[in-house]
Order: structure tokens, then C-alpha cells, then sequence
């Protein structure tokens, strides 16, 4: 038996042990692997992030249209009183100077 071809007339001394083909794929592999793992992870953090904002958003916006309908509410309560009064005041103060 003839020796390798990429052996032939070398000598084993200082010679380094490379790693077959197989190993390095697969280590790559395994290293894409890792990393599509944690890039998921950061991905769902990620979207859990923007939900937890998205959600204060929404809670805040529900408090401060709350606070705006009761004020307009109050306010129109306050105006309808005002209306009813002036009337009253009005209809109160026109008869008794007609019947003056």
C-alpha cells in the first residue's frame, strides 16, 4: 500500500492533528444552532416587551379618557344646572315685573 498522497515524502514530526471535515460542520452547525436558540429568546423578550408597553399605553389611555368623559360630564351637568337656573331666575324676574 502506497502512503496518502498528501502524506508522501513527509514526515510525522510537528505535524498537527486537524479536526475531519465532519467536525467542523458540525461544530458550526451547533454554533448556528446556539445562536438561532438565543436569537429566539431575544425575539420573544423582545415581543414581550412591546406588549407590556403596549398594554400601559392602552391602560393609560383608558384612565385618561375616563378622567376626560367625567370632567365633561361634570361640566355638562354643571352648564344644564346654570341653564335651569337662569331660566327659572329669568321666567321668576319677567313675571314679577309684569306683574308689577
Amino acid at each position: 500500500n502506497p502512503p496518502p498522497p498528501f502524506r508522501s515524502g513527509m514526515s510525522d514530526v510537528g505535524a498537527v492533528d486537524l479536526p475531519q471535515a465532519g467536525e467542523v460542520a458540525e461544530a458550526a452547525i451547533n454554533r448556528l444552532r446556539e445562536w438561532e436558540a438565543q436569537h429566539e429568546e431575544d425575539l420573544e423578550e423582545k415581543a414581550r416587551q412591546e406588549e407590556a408597553a403596549r398594554k400601559a399605553t392602552r391602560e393609560r389611555a383608558k384612565a385618561t379618557l375616563a378622567e376626560f368623559y367625567d370632567q365633561q360630564v361634570t361640566e355638562a351637568s354643571g352648564r344644564k344646572e346654570a341653564m335651569l337656573r337662569a331660566a327659572e331666575d329669568g321666567v321668576g324676574n319677567g313675571e314679577n315685573k309684569e306683574n308689577e
